[in-house]
């Protein structure tokens, strides 16, 4: 399954590539966006790292970007809760409504503007794989003034 130089998804961290298999089947990942290698074992492996997305995908995140904002009904200690878990998953559909509702609000705090600026990172990160234009094409669809 996993294969020295294939590249996966992991979470919060973005993608990484695979350097190193252990006997002990362990894996070492090495995440040049964060100049850092991890170690995972293959049952966490299994578990927490997904395939990069592919074009499919990388359009189904277009039209995440493009509907409409969710309403902020609830106080901004649980939106930044909520926000912050989805990050930890690192699901590109999740990262893309971070993306999408805090992009479009004309007033945030300092702390939702670094859940944006990592959600726009590692979002970015994985579609300019698909579309070397990623960041242009993130803007437009979600109609972002930031």
């Amino acid at each position: 399954m996993f294969a020295l130089g294939s590249r996966w998804a992991y979470g919060p961290h973005g993608i990484g590539e695979v350097k190193l298999i252990d006997e002990d089947l362990t894996l070492s990942l090495w995440f040049s966006l964060r100049n850092a290698m991890i170690r995972i074992d293959s049952r966490n492996a299994k578990r927490n790292l997904r395939p990069l997305l592919d074009e499919a995908g990388a359009e189904r995140v277009l039209e995440i970007l493009r509907a409409p904002s969710e309403a902020f009904a609830v106080s901004w200690v649980r939106r930044l809760r909520g926000y912050q878990e989805k990050l930890r998953q690192g699901l590109p559909e999740e990262l893309a409504e971070i993306y999408r509702n805090l992009g479009r609000r004309a007033v945030i705090s300092y702390s939702e503007k670094r859940i944006f600026e990592q959600a726009r990172t590692l979002l970015s990160e994985e579609l300019v794989l698909v579309w070397p234009d990623a960041e242009k094409r993130m803007k437009e669809a979600a109609r972002c003034i930031r």
